[in-house]
């Protein structure tokens, strides 16, 4: 079968981190790698659930906005309160 060389950019730390948990495996990166493009294909699809962030929804973004006009505008005020435990 042919092989194809794929390029990844990733942030030092991040792969410094990675290189150590896959090796705590005894796995090389490049082995997780296969080992994962072998699962999205038997799965059909990314094999594990992939969530957003609900911070960054277009109706809290449109949420904070509004707040910070709010508060910009003077119809809004923070005030400093206790903090609130839940059990």
């Amino acid at each position: 079968m042919a092989a194809r060389t794929i390029q990844l950019t990733l942030p030092a730390d991040e792969f410094s981190r990675i290189n150590e948990i896959c090796a705590e495996q005894g796995l090389t990166f490049n082995d997780a790698c296969v080992r994962y493009a072998q699962q999205v294909v038997a799965h059909l699809g990314i094999p594990f659930e992939l969530y957003a962030d609900p911070f960054y929804s277009e109706s809290n973004l449109r949420y904070l906005a509004q707040v910070k006009a709010d508060l910009d505008a003077g119809r809004s005020h923070f005030s400093e309160h206790d903090l609130i435990e839940v059990d």
